[in-house]
């Protein structure tokens, strides 16, 4: 006769074991980067407070929301094949693939800033960060305004858009004029927006001008003044090189 130790010891093992499954399958926030589906965005994790070194007040008079853009003036890199500055992510359809760099000789602010550019075969630098989605209902109704201070070869290069949703707001740098510029896209959050995505890029219909941008500097804020201070006056850089 057998004894009812086994049966009962099974019953336990498989308990076990479908708590662990569970936990695994549960913990989605921490895994989905990396096997989540292949066309579906995933909001990284926020950043802990010291891992923002561009952590800085915003302008005089203006409601500061510069805290929700993590690594904003690209000083933290991720160590990959292909890097990427940290909390920032590359379009789901296109790989870096060398259109994304880090550099330390054209700067800003800091000791670093990105350089876009395209490979020829169709595939330009695209950044993009989605706001977190728990700070999305205290935005709606209010007027988001993201800068940045960019360096461009070439006319319409780069491009910023605002996306909430399915909509967006957009704006490109028209005339580089070869130094430091400010480029700055607005947008008023609808009242039942759930996302709001950053996105960074030079357009793919320009790839045959053969564009290099070079990006710094990030600021968002909510509801900016009609009229802001003037900027700091645009330092001349090094020449662009292809």
């Amino acid at each position: 006769m057998s004894s009812p130790t086994g049966p009962f010891l099974k019953k336990i093992a498989v308990g076990l074991l479908l708590i662990v499954v569970l936990h695994y399958a549960l913990d989605e926030p921490t895994r989905s980067l990396v096997i989540g589906p292949l066309f579906e965005y995933h909001y990284p994790p926020p950043p802990p407070p010291d891992d923002k070194a561009d952590d800085r007040p915003g302008p005089p008079g203006i409601l500061n929301v510069q805290a929700l853009v993590a690594n904003a003036s690209f000083e933290q890199w991720d160590a990959q094949p292909d890097p990427l500055p940290r909390w920032w992510s590359e379009s789901l359809s296109v790989s870096t693939r060398g259109v994304i760099k880090r550099v330390t000789d054209v700067v800003r602010h800091g000791a670093s800033s990105v350089r876009l550019e395209c490979d020829g075969l169709g595939h330009c630098g695209d950044l993009r960060q989605a706001l977190p989605p728990e700070a999305i209902p205290r935005l709606r109704g209010h007027r988001l305004k993201f800068s940045v201070w960019a360096i461009s070869n070439t006319p319409q290069t780069p491009c910023l858009h605002l996306h909430e949703d399915t909509e967006h707001a957009s704006a490109c740098l028209q005339t580089p004029p070869g130094t430091w510029e400010r480029l700055s896209v607005e947008r008023t959050i609808g009242p039942e927006a759930t996302r709001v995505l950053l996105i960074i890029e030079i357009p793919r219909a320009r790839e045959p001008a053969s564009p290099v941008v070079y990006v710094d500097d990030g600021w968002l804020v909510q509801d900016p003044p009609s009229s802001e201070a003037p900027g700091t006056p645009p330092a001349t850089a090094p020449p662009l090189s292809p």
